[in-house]
């Protein structure tokens, strides 16, 4: 059950030292996150991702919200409920008191299970890379081990202040999901309130020179009626020049 609406400060705090939202949008999450509290009093035995939808259809009933302020509420929500809360319950990834790892160590050992296993070269520079953005994003915190919680805020991270792709999101979740399996042995089980980034308009596949080249050859099976039929269009036109010039 959540709670009534306390720890926003903290929450802020949370938001700012992850870097989850720019500064100017900190205090728009927690106005939304108090607003959706308030909304979940009413509805007491929900669990919170039913709440949120209803919470987004009532905005969406009463007018006067754009779609990007009701899509700022949902992220909101979801990264209070679904991160933050969960953090602040088992007291990992807000203020705890794990030691510190050694990145040279942990990038090391990284690079040496990926040849182990023969990954491609590039497939080992960008697992490296994510390796190396993820613990630095984790330092930004407070020196201290990363846990699965810190997985979820970064790849949020990238998904509501970075604006990555899906498949860049989705490429940086298997780096830090080897990473986080077979170098650091942090447990990954629970994931479901990390932001997925959006997937672009799917682009039409271009079937101009296809066509063109169908029609052109309409009814040729083989690439030696195709040489037959261009040669004779090219003694066609020469006929036609020596005619003209008769």
């Amino acid at each position: 059950m959540i709670p009534a609406a306390d720890g926003l400060e903290a929450f802020r705090a949370w938001l700012r030292d992850r870097r989850l939202a720019a500064d100017k949008q900190i205090p728009h999450f927690a106005r939304w996150v108090r607003l959706f509290l308030r909304f979940r009093g009413r509805r007491p035995r929900e669990m919170w991702q039913d709440s949120l939808g209803a919470f987004l259809e009532e905005l969406s009933a009463k007018g006067g919200v754009f779609h990007w302020q009701a899509k700022q509420a949902g992220q909101a929500v979801g990264l209070y409920c679904g991160q933050f809360r969960v953090a602040d319950d088992t007291g990992v990834g807000v203020g705890g008191d794990n030691s510190v790892v050694g990145h040279g160590e942990v990038l090391a050992e990284l690079e040496r299970l990926l040849e182990l296993r023969h990954y491609a070269r590039r497939t080992r520079q960008a697992y490296l890379g994510w390796a190396r953005r993820f613990l630095a994003y984790v330092d930004a915190g407070g020196m201290r081990a990363p846990v699965g919680a810190d997985v979820s805020a970064f790849l949020s991270h990238l998904a509501s202040a970075r604006n990555v792709a899906a498949a860049t999101q989705n490429q940086a979740f298997h780096a830090l999901l080897f990473l986080c399996r077979f170098v650091l042995r942090v447990d990954l089980s629970d994931t479901a309130g990390t932001l997925r980034a959006r997937r672009g308009p799917r682009l039409p596949s271009p079937q101009g020179s296809g066509r063109c080249r169908s029609s052109r050859f309409a009814g040729v099976r083989s690439r030696g009626q195709a040489t037959v039929l261009t040669a004779a269009a090219a003694g066609w036109i020469v006929r036609r020049r020596c005619v003209s010039r008769l």
